[in-house]
């Protein structure tokens, strides 16, 4: 079986281009749901998943070519759309920006644009709780239109940035704490709309690319909750005409999608990329949605997959629902029960930060509940088979060896070194080399921790962990 010990640097770098070159299949597609409720087709809406009610909510956008625009709200439940019917809406807007607000646990919306000779823009705040909308804030921020909102994870706010408002593009920024606008006075991005601003949960920042003022050209910007930090701009790949943009939390990547027509290519489908934290990655799924611009992204949690709706090819608004999912995801999945040490308590094997095993990835480990150190250290085994080992099928009852009540759950066939137990805690890293034999694969995983005055032979176990190895 594949190894699953270090290799150096340059060598799993080559031998994920060998096995790449050698499996061209692309790991990552787009699949069209069909619906029997399809909504209206619109370009340049919100949609927001609120991941506390498991719910997609979309809301307004562009009606047609016209520039009629809609103030109609649906939800999506992870297989069906619902046209909800509020006591009270936002007037019709396209081009607003909106955000799951995840301490207050509502959808909030913020600005847009009316379209017409003049425009109108709009400065208003609504919030969304799953049952009406309610106009919060009536002063902050000027009026405007594509600008960016996102939640700011490392302060535990909303946080506005950028914009235009017909006459100009903006580069203020500003948070909404306890129902009110505050502004925030910093260096960074210049002046932008209709952008990349997509927040980063898991590595609590606000990922902001795309479009800027001429002649600044095109620039990633990473906000960390305190600073904006500035990246080097690799291929000229940051040039994101019409994006829409939404996290992944299963892979935790930032998916993005945009108007390759506009950036100089020849493609009538969206182009996807993916931001990893520190680098933008180009991806060719099999097929692509047939649109081109004005359409939005949001991340399900219900199905853990990227949703699209709307957008439009050429003058034309689709009415399409897709997802973006991968071919082979990574999973993990507990399984059995351990066995109580001299404190009562069962060693937890449990992925750290609810992180899965991907290919050419550390996957991080932690062994919880450990009886007091020093002696009390831990071991990791991994084996490839939870049916059977040595001849002997499994569970096997460890009764037989000296120790009551606990039982081998899976083959042995690796064991680690000792794993340091830090205030009843072990961390266990387990590294998958760059080896796409390893896709699709599953290992078995259990700790064993010394115990010297539990049982005759002072050890015990945790439970078993299967582990199914994808690839980003």
């Amino acid at each position: 079986m594949p190894q699953l010990s270090r290799l150096p640097r340059v060598g799993r770098f080559v031998l994920f281009v060998l096995t790449l070159a050698s499996h061209p299949t692309p790991q990552t597609a787009w699949g069209e749901r069909l619906t029997a409720v399809t909504p209206p087709g619109r370009g340049h809406h919100v949609l927001v998943h609120d991941s506390f009610r498991g719910r997609t909510v979309m809301f307004g956008g562009l009606a047609d070519a016209s520039g009629n625009e809609r103030n109609d709200t649906w939800e999506w439940d992870g297989s069906a759309w619902t046209r909800v019917l509020p006591a009270h809406s936002p007037p019709a807007r396209s081009a607003a920006m909106a955000c799951f607000d995840v301490r207050r646990r509502v959808v909030l919306l913020f600005g847009g644009e009316l379209r017409g000779n003049p425009p109108t823009y709009f400065s208003d705040t609504w919030e969304w709780d799953g049952i009406d909308w309610r106009q919060l804030a009536t002063s902050g921020p000027s009026p405007r239109s594509y600008a960016g909102l996102a939640f700011d994870h490392a302060n535990g706010v909303p946080l506005l940035f950028g914009g235009r408002d017909g006459n100009s593009e903006m580069n203020d920024m500003w948070r909404l704490v306890s129902g009110g606008w505050q502004p925030i006075t910093t260096i960074g991005p210049p002046p932008s709309s209709d952008f990349v601003f997509c927040s980063d949960p898991g590595r609590r920042e606000i990922v902001l690319s795309g479009r800027y003022q001429l002649p600044i050209g095109f620039a990633t910007w990473v906000w960390n909750g305190t600073a904006w930090l500035q990246y080097a701009i690799p291929n000229g790949y940051m040039q994101f005409p019409s994006p829409a943009a939404a996290y992944d939390a299963v892979r935790r990547r930032i998916v993005v999608v945009y108007d390759p027509i506009r950036q100089g290519g020849l493609n009538r489908t969206v182009g996807t990329i993916e931001w990893d934290g520190t680098t933008w990655i180009p991806r060719s799924p099999g097929q692509s949605p047939y649109v081109q611009w004005g359409t939005r992204l949001a991340f399900d949690t219900v199905t853990g997959r990227v949703l699209l709706f709307g957008g439009a090819h050429e003058d034309s608004f689709i009415v399409h629902t897709w997802e973006y999912f991968l071919l082979t995801s990574a999973r993990y999945e507990s399984y059995g029960l351990g066995c109580p040490g001299s404190t009562l308590t069962v060693p937890m094997l449990v992925p750290l930060d609810g992180e899965l095993p991907w290919v050419g990835e550390d996957w991080n480990l932690e062994v919880r509940e450990l009886p007091p150190a020093p002696h009390n250290f831990a071991f990791g085994l991994i084996g490839r088979s939870r049916t059977s080992f040595l001849g002997q099928p499994l569970p096997f009852d460890l009764g037989i060896i000296g120790m009551p009540g606990c039982q081998l759950l899976m083959s042995g066939d690796e064991l680690t070194a000792s794993l340091s137990n830090v205030s009843g805690r072990a961390p266990w890293t387990v590294r998958f080399p760059l080896d796409l034999r390893l896709i699709g694969t599953h290992y078995y995983l259990q700790a064993a921790v010394l115990d010297p005055t539990v049982n005759p032979l002072g050890v015990i176990v945790s439970n078993g962990g299967q582990a199914f190895i994808g690839m980003k």
